[in-house]
């Protein structure tokens, strides 16, 4: 037997000399030998080593020079070799050198109740002579050790290239490792600065650059396309844009169906299997994946992770192709040892912890893996993918690699204890890890950015566990600054040497890859781990230099780790579903948020518990729901999510109802839209501008009427509930055209407020592409606008956008040039887009721009504005004429999608008028005196139920009416309202039910104070309230006589009656119009909805309204409440009283 260095001792078990000449010999079953070498290749140290051989007994050793002849006693011989820590370790290898390992193999378990994985490492041996034990030694490497107390019993520690092994006697050892859980992204945030409004446009920019895609030959870069799609799904879902996240499904189901069919000969995308190596591969790829059976994990990684996030969304997809998607996972990572086809991890190493990239290793360090992350990733697919579809198998195989190659990742590629790198490392990462070696590079360029970042992508939740230590990551985000710095100067070394003039020498620093020039996307949301504000201020101020693909997601993480603070397993999310802890310290106090996504079809349960165990609190998540919370340490709770709001609509034309109507939907015509939620009491919040929906949006208090293109967003809020997920649909309305198609803007007179060279802005109002307008300025507050020469009625504007687009635009008008009125916001991209509007008059229109798409200024080919065609006039059934008795007066359009206004007193109706359309219900007969009569004991009302009286009034009123579908539930109106042809405002529809508490709280002050005031004042204080009651306006008809009734209501109590002679209800009507005039002055429409106190004190410094005067003098009719019985009036307040709980 040969051994690399020279002998410097031999020895026996008691530590003496023997074969101490050459040629001598002797018989024994071990010895022990001295190893002394030199270690490096100038040779200045030199190491020793210490071997124990054992072998059968009367095994003849025999010395020859510089070599150890061993000759067995039988033919069947054997020898074992252990390396010895020193001389006196002999005896201690000798009694394990006769068990022979001949089986290892790697278990585990995941307990999801406690989130923990076990992993048991069993050696088998066979003894080859009796007496001696059948235990072996096992060295337990770093990420094994530190999560052990198996290590305890450790009798010897070895230096190796990852780090101290410690080695212990026996045949197992089992580590414990906690799951921390894992997300495909983050729940939306909800963080100040967070803007909602700006990842819809990055959305939208995603859109547009992989609208184009190309199928590709290498399934690798094919993964690349399909990752920003699945992240551009799971964010475009929870901001409530349907229509996005079904582009981005649809462009994912394209992909994966394009490579799991093969088309034939000339199809480049598809996978093959191969029957001898047992594996799953693509014909083409740049990186040995065909050959060599290479980067398997990186690429089906991102596959998986696309297929899962489709399968969310597509029961079709999922069950065509679960088998061919279960195939990738079988190939790289089955856990399965009884699989036919395929081997039980391809790519990981159960032992060392972490996968292997370079397939069968061909290569003389070993096998090596460079991207440790996309790694990573590969886990999360696979666990994600065993959520959504509940295999158990799946998950925790996902749980096992992800949770060990996590902790392996953070000792041999980051050293994050600092314990396991020789002390003359430089850096604070390793770019490739070898079997043999650590290296720093990567295969494509040796500089810092590249061989940190390859370690960090591609950017998705898993990213935080390197945060939960803190002040490493910080350390390490430091140290690509640092190597960069170090390595720049160096290569300005390098270039002077080669005699690279200063000029060459500052392009090659301005190109040379760094954290925020290159990368950003990696860079920055790894940096917001430990400095979310400096992540969040670098992307708002160069987010043109970021690639279009992934700003959306950059800014989603950078937000999240500001609204989070970062990961921790202080508590843990467990249940069928998943979820992550996040703690945030500020200001001494520690908050922790658990995030947690239900892809299922069905609400599910999670429970949070403690580090110990102990449940301290559960959720219930609704079906394919992001829910984001905090966690109440402090006692045991229970949350449940709100019911996602349903939206149904009515057709107005033909009555035909759509039930739960989502997406993107079109429909021939105006609808009536009801939104609904399953939770009582919970309130439903909406837009309809395609703006995410707040609190602070409008509340649904009653239908919607929609009658062009809208988007209409809503969320469901109720008290204790976590808020519920988005609903959202698109409306089209396939209308008549309502714009003509000349356009206005040709060739006339434009201004910009720069311009570059001969890009001049009339080469944007010229007709033709091949020229264009570019702002001289790269700056963001740039416009170009028109002079259409005179007014004119547009409703549509068009702009065909260079590559350096507007990443968000205004369209304004004006018909002076001087006073401009945004009529639309838009979210850029490349390529056309058309504005939509209500068509407005205007001399001028304008392209002002708020945020650049690119680094450079704005650039238009062609601006185009269009102006509106006019609706033809309604027909009116019966025809003018003389009638006898009551008449049914029907309205009808041929304009599909028209709105009809009208008019019954002779005036003409306008668009702020009468937003009843179609079909409105005959005029009832005067019911004046009975409504008159109507009251109750009003002094003894709370104010909710003075509320509900008056609402019983305008029933009586309307009794019998069709009007029913133009108010909601609760009876107010959904519609905006005028009066007549003047333009007097009346309350905003969904602000109607505020504004009615409030004038309830009101009346029940004043009825609670009828002993105590004067008749004068009490009537004036009435009035006020009642004139109050008008202006709000908070039905859809029958206002005026509900009023009336009301102010009976309020002076009955103080023996008064109120009575408009018909004769001269002209006149009451002008009072109410003089004392609109007198209390608009004084801004008492704006506070209607608004100040209560403020509203009281206007009411307060205006007692003599005309209105008031009029009724003083010519409505009172005073009763005692026992003498005037016999009245007609009195005979009705008896016949009509209506206690509270007859309601």
């Amino acid at each position: 037997m040969a051994i690399q260095g020279q002998f410097t001792s031999i020895f026996d078990g008691n530590g003496n000399e023997i074969l101490a000449k050459n040629l001598d010999s002797m018989k024994a079953d071990h010895i022990g030998l001295e190893i002394t070498d030199s270690d490096n290749k100038s040779k200045t140290k030199t190491s020793k080593c210490y071997y124990c051989l054992t072998v059968p007994e009367n095994t003849t050793f025999k010395k020859i020079g510089s070599y150890i002849r061993v000759t067995f006693p039988e033919t069947n011989g054997y020898m074992s070799i252990g390396t010895m820590k020193d001389k006196s370790q002999i005896e201690t290898f000798y009694r394990h050198g006769y068990a022979f390992v001949t089986d290892t193999k790697v278990t585990y378990s995941y307990d999801d109740s406690k989130a923990k994985v076990t992993s048991t490492y069993k050696t088998t041996t066979s003894l080859k002579r009796n007496g001696f034990t059948d235990q072996t030694f096992i060295c337990m490497l770093p990420h094994q050790w530190k999560n052990s107390t198996d290590d305890d019993k450790a009798f010897a520690t070895y230096s190796s290239v990852r780090g101290d092994l410690k080695t212990i006697e026996g045949l197992s050892f089992t580590t414990v490792s906690e799951f921390a859980g894992l997300l495909p992204t983050f729940a939306l945030p909800t963080n100040a600065e967070f803007d909602g409004e700006a990842v819809l446009g990055y959305l939208n920019e995603l859109e547009d650059a992989t609208k184009n895609l190309n199928p590709a030959g290498d399934a690798y870069w094919e993964g690349k396309n399909l990752h920003p799609l699945g992240m551009g799904v799971l964010m475009a879902d929870q901001l409530g844009d349907t229509e996005l996240r079904d582009e981005f499904l649809a462009r994912i189901k394209k992909i994966l169906v394009n490579w799991f069919t093969y088309d034939g000969k000339d199809d480049i995308s598809y996978f093959i299997y191969n029957n001898n190596w047992g594996t799953l591969y693509y014909e083409q790829s740049e990186f040995g994946a065909n050959a060599a059976i290479c980067d398997h994990h990186f690429t089906y990684g991102y596959f998986m992770f696309a297929a899962t996030v489709l399968a969310t969304y597509d029961n079709e997809f999922y069950n065509d192709y679960k088998g061919m998607i279960e195939m990738m996972i079988r190939d790289y990572a089955g856990p399965s040892d009884n699989d036919s086809e395929y081997c039980r991890f391809r790519a990981y190493d159960m032992y060392e912890g972490h996968s292997w990239a370079g397939g069968y290793a061909d290569n003389d360090s070993g096998n090596n893996q460079e991207s440790a992350s996309e790694s990573l990733f590969s886990w999360v697919s696979m666990y994600l993918w065993g959520v959504l579809t509940e295999n158990d198998e799946y998950r925790d195989a996902g749980v096992f690699g992800f949770t060990n190659e996590m902790e392996a990742v953070e000792q041999y590629w980051f050293d994050y204890d600092k314990d396991n790198w020789i002390k003359e490392w430089p850096y604070n990462v390793v770019g490739q890890v070898y079997g043999g070696i650590n290296f720093y590079g990567t295969f494509f360029g040796g500089q810092p950015l590249y061989v940190y970042g390859i370690q960090w992508l591609p950017i998705s939740e898993y990213l935080t566990y390197y945060g939960m230590n803190q002040s490493r990551c910080a350390e390490i985000y430091q140290g690509l600054l640092d190597d960069t710095t170090i390595a720049m100067a160096k290569a300005v070394q390098a270039a002077k040497n080669e005699g690279k003039s200063q000029e060459e020498i500052d392009k090659m620093l301005k190109e040379y890859p760094q954290a925020d020039t290159g990368w950003q996307h990696i860079t920055w949301p790894f940096l917001s781990q430990t400095n979310a504000q400096s992540a969040y201020d670098k992307f708002e101020t160069n987010v043109t230099n970021v690639q279009v693909e992934d700003r959306a997601n950059t800014l989603w993480f950078i937000s999240a780790m500001d609204q989070l603070g970062y990961r921790t397993n202080d508590y843990m999310v467990t249940g069928n579903i998943t979820g992550s802890v996040y703690r945030k310290d500020t200001n001494g106090k520690t908050v922790y948020t658990a995030e947690v996504w239900n892809a299922t079809d069905k609400t599910q349960t999670v429970a949070i518990k403690d580090k110990f165990g102990k449940q301290i609190g559960k959720a219930n998540i609704g079906a394919k729901a992001f829910v984001s919370f905090n966690i109440d340490t402090e006692k045991q709770f229970e949350l449940t999510q709100t019911a996602t709001p349903t939206v149904k609509a009515t057709a107005l034309a033909t009555g035909k109802v759509t039930e739960d109507v989502t997406g993107k939907v079109t429909f021939d015509d105006t609808q009536l839209v009801e939104l609904s939620c399953s939770d009582a009491d919970a309130k439903i919040y909406y837009t309809t501008d395609g703006t995410i929906p707040t609190t602070e949006s409008k509340e649904y208090t009653g239908k919607i009427l929609i009658s062009s293109n809208t988007t209409l967003k809503a969320v469901a809020v109720k008290d204790g509930y976590l808020d519920s997920a988005y609903s959202a649909t698109v409306f089209e309305i396939a209308g008549d055209t309502v714009s003509s198609s000349d356009n206005l803007g040709l060739k006339k007179k434009t201004t910009a407020s720069s311009s570059k060279g001969a890009n001049t802005a009339d080469m944007a109002f010229d007709g033709t592409t091949d020229t264009r307008w570019q702002a001289d300025n790269e700056a963001d507050d740039e416009w170009i606008q028109v002079d259409l020469g005179s007014v004119q009625a547009v409703n549509a504007v068009t702009i065909n956008w260079e590559a350096a687009y507007a990443a968000k635009y205004e369209i304004q008008v004006s018909t002076d040039g001087k006073e401009w009125t945004t009529v639309a916001k838009e979210n850029g991209m490349v390529g056309e887009i058309t504005s939509s509007f209500a068509a407005t008059k205007a001399r001028y229109v304008k392209m002002q721009g708020v945020s650049r798409g690119t680094q450079y200024g704005y650039s238009i080919y062609e601006m185009q504005v269009f102006g509106a065609v006019q609706a033809k006039a309604p027909t009116i059934t019966p025809v003018s004429g003389t009638y006898k008795g009551t008449q049914t007066v029907t309205m009808s359009t041929a304009v599909k999608g028209a709105e009809i206004k009208y008019t019954t007193d002779g005036a003409t109706p306008t668009e702020i008028l009468n937003n009843i359309q179609q079909d409105i219900a005959q005029i009832y007969a005067d019911i004046e005196a009975q409504l008159i009569g109507y009251s109750t004991d009003i002094t003894k009302l709370s104010t909710n139920e003075i509320e509900n009286a008056i609402k019983d009034i305008n029933e009586i009123s309307l009794k019998n009416s069709e009007l029913e579908k133009y108010s909601d539930k609760s009876g107010y109106r959904i519609v905006n309202v005028g009066i007549n042809n003047e333009n007097v405002k009346m309350v905003e529809h969904q602000n109607v039910p505020l504004s009615m508490k409030r004038i309830s709280e009101d009346i029940q002050e004043l009825v609670q104070s009828a002993s105590k005031m004067n008749k004068d004042d009490y009537l004036k204080r009435a009035v006020q309230l009642n004139y109050r009651f008008i202006r709000i306006h908070p039905f859809v008809d029958s206002n005026g006589r509900t009023s009336r009734a009301l102010l009976n209501m309020m002076t009955i109590p103080k023996g008064m009656l109120i009575e408009v002679p018909k004769e001269r209800k002209n006149e009451f009507i002008k009072a109410q119009r003089e004392s609109n005039k007198k209390m608009d002055k004084q801004g008492y429409f704006e506070l209607l909805n608004n100040n209560r106190e403020e509203l009281k004190k206007i009411e307060k410094d205006n007692t003599e309204l005309p209105v008031y005067n009029f009724v003083k003098q010519n409505c009172v009719v005073e009763f005692s409440g026992k003498s005037d019985k016999n009245t007609e009036q009195t005979k009705n307040i008896t016949k009509q009283k209506i206690l509270p709980d007859e309601r």
